[in-house]
Order: structure tokens, then sequence, then C-alpha cells
């Protein structure tokens, strides 16, 4: 076998394990994954002081979840852990919190971006009321 054709074989066979350690080498890791997570604010408007209901799905299950609005530059809020630590999802990746809006909020339309530690992100947004 000429040498160029060893070369062009070895090549091939380090693409292929590459190949096959990337893409099976990290079974249940979904960083980096397209997400299936949702997130459904009820109501989605309302005034500041408002009570809130944030209903996640498609989540990892036992995914602790971050959520945050974001009111302005530098201003980040967390919502839905007053009176718990950590926001997990179910066994089914489902979560429902109570929430508030903030009471430094203005009237405008917010961001909220939600985040889970398995790599879940989905991102919707609030409107607040005079």
């Amino acid at each position: 076998m000429s040498l160029k054709r060893s070369l062009v074989r070895a090549g091939m066979a380090v693409v292929v394990s590459s190949f096959l350690v990337l893409n099976f080498g990290c079974a249940g890791n979904t960083t980096g994954q397209a997400s299936k997570a949702a997130i459904d604010i009820e109501p989605p408007t309302g005034k500041k002081s408002t009570a809130i209901t944030i209903n996640g799905s498609g989540f990892q299950p036992q995914e602790e979840v971050d959520i945050v609005i974001t009111l302005g530059p530098g201003k980040k809020v967390g919502l839905g852990t007053e009176k718990v630590e950590v926001i997990e999802a179910d066994a089914n990746g489902n979560f429902s919190v109570p929430s508030a809006i903030p009471m430094n909020a203005k009237a405008g339309e917010y961001p909220i971006d939600v985040e889970g530690n398995k790599g879940s992100v989905v991102a919707t947004k609030i409107v607040v009321t005079e």
C-alpha cells in the first residue's frame, strides 16, 4: 500500500472516531442541543406587583431552573423564588411557580429568560401596564 493511501485511511479513521465520540459519547447531555423547553406566564400583562404564575414544560427531569426578568441594563430580578430556594422541574420536566411583577417595574415590555442547569434555555416577554 502506498504512503499516500495509508495516510488517507488513517485520516478517515481519525475523522470517524472523532465523530463517534462527539455524537455518541455525550448521551444524556442536552447542552448545545435544541431545547424543547417552553414557558407560559399567566397573566401575560399586568401592573407592578400583579401576581403571576410561571408554568414551564419540556425541561429535563429534575432540572433546576433560574427565571430572570431584565428591567434595564444591569437590573435583573429573579422570579419565582420568593418561597423556595430552588425551582426544580418534576420527573416530567414541568414546573409551576407563583411570582409577581417586580415593584420597581415601569410600564413597558420586559424580557424573561429561563435557564436550566441541564442545558434548557427559553425566553419570553411580559408587558407591564400603568
